[in-house]
């Protein structure tokens, strides 16, 4: 399928950078539903503004579960049209309150009525495509993330001599999906020569939490070349996330990852060593697992950086992965229209 005007993005907000690529590989149409006070009342007033103003497409993509409430309403307004929904968030599989798994009975219901609406899925991860499974009868395809700065960063040599460890990523109450808390609770138990490094947005609110001087919150840094030269390992110990690119980033610097169960790229660092995904998410019980990696013989840790390098800096580019996204929504399309004049 060639780009063209029968196909539009909807997403909300700020379109991520991937989707913006991802899309524009398959048309130049795209509509935001805007950010406003209310954002839940809004964003669905909003979606059906844009359903009633949008012009009439064959096919809308679509970034977030709000995203889905402008093409199922133009369906009300008699419109049939095809939806391919890019479950990149934690819809499928995050314990907490915001998705699936709330306690809210109307929240869920609004959900599970979106989903039903939704022709075909493209998830990030081969976990969050299991995960959709469970909750979907449609065709669900992968659209994994790419790493835009590869060439920059597999020209990096990270110390692998040290027992420092590098953690990337926002902090967000109420959940902590990425594990944060997790972490510092980690390198409190660890001997205090084990040092963690936490960058990201909000993360001045975990100060207070930290008891031990061997955690570092540095906040938001754009520059994060030095972070991978002097660091041996990165951590992450999610709690579910679908698919980061920060774990992949490292890899491409040649750091050592350290990934949870519960991470969407658990099964890409299985192939360095399966004793590098860790099974439980208790502090105690992943600082014995770090200790564990960490006395592995220094041989071993240039191995394993090495082949973190050459995993990701071989199948992970702008490029690559963008035609995979093309060619998995083209088989999508195809085989939905197929099912359909079946019927």
């Amino acid at each position: 399928m060639r780009k063209h005007n029968s196909i539009a993005l909807i997403y909300q907000h700020d379109c991520h950078p991937v989707i913006k690529t991802f899309a524009s590989s398959i048309t130049e149409r795209s509509y935001s539903i805007k950010k406003l006070p209310l954002h839940v009342i809004s964003g669905i007033v909003y979606s059906l503004y844009l359903a009633i103003t949008v012009p009439k497409y064959e096919i809308y993509f679509t970034d977030s579960a709000m995203s889905n409430f402008v093409p199922i309403f133009k369906r009300w307004l008699g419109e049939k049209n095809i939806i391919i929904y890019r479950g990149g968030d934690g819809i499928f599989g995050e314990k907490s309150n915001a998705y699936l798994y709330t306690k809210n009975i109307l929240k869920k219901k609004i959900l599970l009525y979106i989903l039903k609406n939704v022709d075909g899925i493209i998830t990030e991860s081969a976990m969050s495509k299991h995960d959709a499974q469970q909750w979907v009868n449609c065709p669900i395809e992968l659209g994994v993330s790419y790493i835009n700065n590869i060439r920059s960063l597999s020209r990096i040599k990270p110390d692998l001599t040290t027992t420092r460890f590098l953690f990337i990523g926002d902090y967000r109450l109420p959940y902590d999906h990425k594990g944060i808390e997790i972490l510092i609770a980690t390198f409190g138990v660890l001997p205090r020569e084990y040092e963690l490094y936490i960058i990201g947005k909000n993360t001045e609110h975990l100060k207070n939490m930290k008891k031990t001087n061997n955690i570092h919150i540095e906040g938001w840094v754009t520059d994060l070349d030095d972070y991978f030269k002097k660091c041996t390992y990165y951590i992450h110990a999610a709690k579910y996330e679908t698919g980061p690119i920060t774990v992949l980033e490292a890899m491409s610097a040649g750091l050592i990852p350290i990934i949870s169960k519960n991470c969407g790229h658990k099964d890409v660092v299985a192939k360095i060593s399966p004793n590098l995904v860790l099974n439980s998410s208790d502090p105690k019980k992943i600082a014995k697992q770090v200790l564990i990696i960490n006395h592995i013989r220094h041989q071993l840790k240039l191995e394993y950086s090495q082949k973190a390098k050459k995993i990701v800096n071989f199948d992970y580019s702008k490029e690559k992965k963008t035609r995979v996204f093309k060619r998995n929504f083209n088989r999508l399309i195809q085989e939905i229209q197929h099912s359909e004049n079946v019927k």
